[in-house]
């Protein structure tokens, strides 16, 4: 989706972002991060969107006067950079049939915490895994640094929520999270795997699943500033079996 495409046809239907969020339910921090670009759409919230809006998922997607110009989604980085192109591929309804994407697996030591958080993520890929595309979400990227990857979590405050230490986990970063998934952040140069929520004012809370640990909040200015960079939506956790006793 193109930013300035929602903020015009929400501002010609005469919505605010308040009430477009109440429409489809989301909050208004979600609607605020697409249409500053910061984060991309699913293609079933564009379609929530563009039935809300009146208008064609395409027409949402792309206007057709610069159909010519533009073939993929855009986004802007935190920095301000240039408009980079991003390799992003649907999901297809079918893709359980077979369908799979080779996912980088991330060495041990490069491991996200799931405590007070870790210095930050580094390391190379080891292996790959043959993944289901069922399993990745509604879409994602090919591109360096925006493609799904997966890696081992070191720590105990995530265990109340199914990701025990050493477990694995598959990210997504170019999904949408919403109030309450988990994702992997990274907050003030520290690496972690919290549950997000989201306020109205762009910032939000980190929170652990284990009521021992502290909650993390972060404001508009931190995601502004760098301090706060989403990293991804968990998708699924890939867990070894227990041995009997």
């Amino acid at each position: 989706m193109l930013p300035n495409n929602l903020r015009e046809m929400r501002d010609r239907k005469g919505l605010s972002q308040q009430r477009l969020a109440d429409i489809i339910g989301v909050n208004r921090a979600t609607i605020r991060r697409w249409e500053t670009g910061e984060s991309k759409i699913t293609l079933d919230m564009a379609t929530k969107i563009a039935h809300a809006l009146g208008v064609t998922t395409d027409e949402l997607m792309m206007p057709p006067a610069v159909q010519y110009e533009i073939n993929e989604p855009i986004t802007l980085d935190k920095k301000g950079d240039l408009p980079a192109k991003e390799d992003r591929l649907d999901v297809p309804a079918d893709a359980g049939r077979g369908g799979t994407l080779k996912v980088p697996v991330f060495e041990d030591f490069a491991g996200v915490c799931a405590g007070q958080g870790t210095f930050n993520f580094e390391g190379f890929a080891h292996d790959e895994l043959e993944i289901p595309l069922s399993m990745i979400g509604g879409s994602y990227s090919k591109e360096p640094g925006r493609a799904p990857y997966i890696i081992r979590i070191s720590g105990d405050s995530m265990v109340e929520a199914d990701i025990p230490d050493g477990a694995q986990v598959l990210v997504n970063p170019i999904l949408e999270a919403d109030d309450g998934d988990t994702i992997i952040a990274e907050y003030f140069d520290d690496w972690m795997i919290k549950w997000v929520y989201w306020d109205r004012n762009g910032g939000g809370e980190l929170r652990s699943a284990s009521t021992k640990y502290p909650v993390r909040r972060f404001t508009r200015e931190d995601v502004q500033n760098g301090n706060f960079v989403y990293k991804g939506k968990v998708c699924w956790v890939l867990n070894p079996p227990k041995r009997g006793e």
